[in-house]
């Protein structure tokens, strides 16, 4: 139950509610299961607030700060998020269906179970989130920082991933089928199973990335760094791997089928493997 003088308090404004939290920093705000659909809560101290079941639909936390809050089961459907500090907060199961996240710090954010469909969170600071089987479908992840992050069983299906930064991520058994991934940054990212198909990783930089088993029919690989990674058991049919460049990467038991290789750098011992790997359509 929320605390009726924290939403009292509240309601007279954002710049009452900043005094009232610089004056009690010791107090956690209780403003669990409240109604403020389209509140204008812009710059508002909300940092380790109790906002579980909270309706936020529509509401305007612009610059406002979340961080290590409890949002758990929110409902944040279409909520002006940009440059909000959210970094530690809780999400888990939260609703950010075409939330504005651009430019939003969510660093070590807990995700797990949420739905981000079509959210915008191009520039956003995503590093070490938690994102763990959730909706990611048509989300924009435009130059964002996801190093690191945990997005295994993710869907991320026809997202927008233009020089995103996913270094060292876990997208393991997730979801790609035709995601935009242009100039994306790949090093060392776990793809183990990963679902590539008709993906454009067109100059992705995937140096030592893990991409065992995964699935890349009609992937468009042009261009692309995979010096190094791990194809082992992946599926290469129809895929586009021109001019790309594929030096000590392993292809044991890959399946290789009509695959453009035109351009393709690969070991000599590579070009070899090949012959043996390629099966007729």
């Amino acid at each position: 139950m929320a605390n009726l003088e924290h939403v009292a308090t509240l309601k007279a404004g954002v710049g009452v509610w900043n005094e009232w939290r610089s004056q009690h920093p010791e107090i956690i705000p209780n403003l669990q299961g409240q109604f403020l659909r389209g509140w204008n809560l812009a710059q508002a101290n909300l940092a380790q607030a109790n906002l579980a079941q909270a309706d936020l639909q529509e509401a305007v936390l612009t610059q406002a700060t979340l961080s290590r809050a409890i949002l758990n089961n929110a409902n944040l459907t279409r909520t002006h998020l940009e440059a909000a500090e959210l970094n530690g907060t809780q999400l888990v199961v939260a609703t950010l269906e075409q939330a504005q996240l651009q430019n939003a710090d969510l660093s070590d954010a807990n995700l797990i179970g949420a739905t981000l469909l079509n959210a915008n969170l191009a520039l956003a600071k995503l590093n070490r989130v938690n994102l763990i089987g959730t909706t990611l479908r048509g989300a924009n992840f435009t130059e964002a920082n996801l190093n690191q992050s945990h997005l295994n069983r993710a869907d991320l299906g026809e997202a927008i991933l233009i020089s995103a930064h996913l270094c060292q991520a876990n997208l393991s058994h997730s979801n790609l089928h035709d995601a935009v991934l242009i100039n994306a940054h790949l090093c060392g990212a776990d793809l183990t199973d990963a679902n590539l198909r008709g993906a454009n990783l067109c100059r992705a930089y995937l140096v030592d990335a893990d991409l065992t088993g995964a699935d890349l029919f009609s992937a468009n690989c042009a261009w692309g760094n995979f010096s190094g990674a791990n194809l082992q058991k992946a599926k290469l049919a129809y895929t586009s791997m021109r001019g790309a460049n594929l030096r000590h990467c392993s292809l044991h038991q890959a399946y290789v089928c009509e695959v453009d290789w035109e351009n393709a750098s690969l070991d000599p011992l590579q070009w070899d493997a090949l012959a043996l790997l390629t099966h007729s359509p």
